[in-house]
């Protein structure tokens, strides 16, 4: 783990180097540093070895639910990697991604599995910020950006069995509903699967080109889900 020392000597040092002005940003590094080290890394050896997470497969009715149940420590650290700005800085105070990055690379010496979700939520709120209509980014980016420690997380949803790492094999279809889609089609691999967003890789059968593909904004909660397309070239 990055210890005060290297950090001093090589990580701020190879920061600042790359973004002008970055030197600001040292103190705040250091303390998130300082609160992954202690409080993180003992949050992950206790869930790994007395409180992992458990799958919820029924609830009491006998409905499945396939709810991911996971130990109010972890919960709660979770929340304050978001209030602490990891995802939120560069959107709402003009910090550098790399300040994001450079947190990042931090906590995931501590603690993988609460880094993986920030990745995920971060590429969610690039596609929010940089290529989702007006409508959808003004609606969602704010409840991902936020800092309150009431964030809602995203996930990609792309891996399929056949074609693993290459996006440009999904066979998944989204199908005109309404003003929406459905999709059909078989993601082996959902990611942050408690987000309340996510971003799925699917082809429009309303367009002719069979290498065309699409992101669909699906959000967690059907009523309220409003999907969208962005034209990809596969």
């Amino acid at each position: 783990m990055t210890t005060s020392r290297s950090y001093d000597r090589f990580l701020a040092p190879r920061l600042e180097a790359r973004v002008p002005g970055f030197g600001r940003y040292r103190a705040d590094l250091a303390d998130f540093r300082t609160w992954v080290r202690t409080e993180v890394d003992a949050q992950a050896n206790a869930t790994d070895r007395d409180a992992p997470p458990r799958l919820e497969t029924y609830d009491r009715e006998g409905q499945v639910v396939n709810r991911v149940i996971l130990n109010p420590c972890y919960e709660a650290q979770h929340r304050e990697v978001y209030r602490r700005g990891i995802i939120g800085r560069p959107y709402l105070g003009g910090a550098p991604h790399l300040l994001s990055f450079g947190m990042g690379y931090l906590l995931s010496q501590a603690d993988i599995s609460l880094h993986c979700p920030v990745t995920l939520t971060g590429a969610v709120a690039y596609v929010l910020g940089h290529h989702a209509p007006a409508s959808l980014r003004e609606r969602y980016l704010p409840n991902v950006t936020r800092m309150d420690g009431h964030a809602r997380t995203g996930g990609t949803w792309a891996t399929e069995l056949h074609g693993g790492s290459d996006v440009g094999a999904t066979t998944t279809e989204a199908r005109p509903l309404g003003t929406q889609y459905a999709l059909h089609g078989l993601k082996w691999f959902t990611s942050n699967a408690n987000s309340g967003l996510a971003v799925a890789t699917a082809r429009p059968v309303r367009l002719p080109a069979r290498r065309v593909w699409a992101c669909i904004w699906c959000p967690a909660t059907w009523k309220k889900a409003r999907s969208t397309t962005t034209g990809c070239a596969a």
